[in-house]
């Protein structure tokens, strides 16, 4: 069974000026660079989204409803202005790409339905592995309910966390 780590950012935010750097898909970590935020401000076709508490809880209500359809399991999700977290499962052999790309979809979806159509999200998510029971429950526990919404998926049958 896959277990992974998914980073959806909203479209203008973490750009290369915040003070904890930035992250380039191609090469990792970077230090926080003036230069960098103009360069990505000059060329972004559209405004920076920042997510209303209203538009935080339809990201989660809908990866919490994409579930059935994309035959997948949601552990926990979390927002905040700037981006969501889904930690997700599935059990069969399908690429997490895909099954990051399906879900982001019907994020996209749901938030045009309900708000009208933006570019809500950057290019690119983020795509981590959980490797380990340790790895998830630090996600799951620490890290996560430090945003500003936060579900946590307990037990069948049970309202979120």
């Amino acid at each position: 069974m896959s277990v992974y780590h998914f980073t959806f950012h909203a479209f203008g935010t973490w750009l290369p000026d915040r003070p904890e750097g930035y992250y380039k898909h191609d090469s990792g970590w970077k230090p926080p660079s003036e230069e960098g935020r103009k360069q990505y401000s000059d060329n972004m076709q559209g405004q920076p989204i920042a997510f209303n508490q209203s538009q935080q809880q339809q990201l989660i209500d809908e990866a919490i409803k994409a579930q059935p359809y994309q035959q997948i399991t949601l552990y926990a999700a979390a927002t905040d202005s700037t981006h969501l977290h889904a930690i997700v499962t599935w059990g069969d052999d399908r690429d997490p790409t895909r099954i990051r790309a399906e879900l982001k979809s019907s994020l996209t979806r749901s938030l045009n339905a309900k708000f009208g159509k933006h570019q809500w999200f950057v290019a690119k998510a983020g795509q981590n592995r959980v490797f380990d029971q340790e790895h998830l429950y630090d996600l799951v526990h620490d890290y996560l309910p430090k945003h500003t919404l936060y579900w946590f998926y307990k037990s069948v049958g049970t309202e979120n966390g």
